[in-house]
């Protein structure tokens, strides 16, 4: 069962990292997006 939260937990992180370093479409935010994920999703907005 904690392997379980512990994994939530991590998938929560990675996912408000995504949100929080995101860029839309011709915005300024030069943090780049380390998961493949992020990279995924900055991706689509282009």
């Amino acid at each position: 069962m904690e392997r379980i939260i512990e994994k939530k937990e991590d998938i929560i992180h990675d996912v408000v990292s995504i949100i929080t370093t995101m860029s839309f479409k011709a915005g300024t935010n030069k943090v780049k997006q380390t998961t493949l994920e992020g990279k995924i999703v900055q991706d689509a907005d282009y």
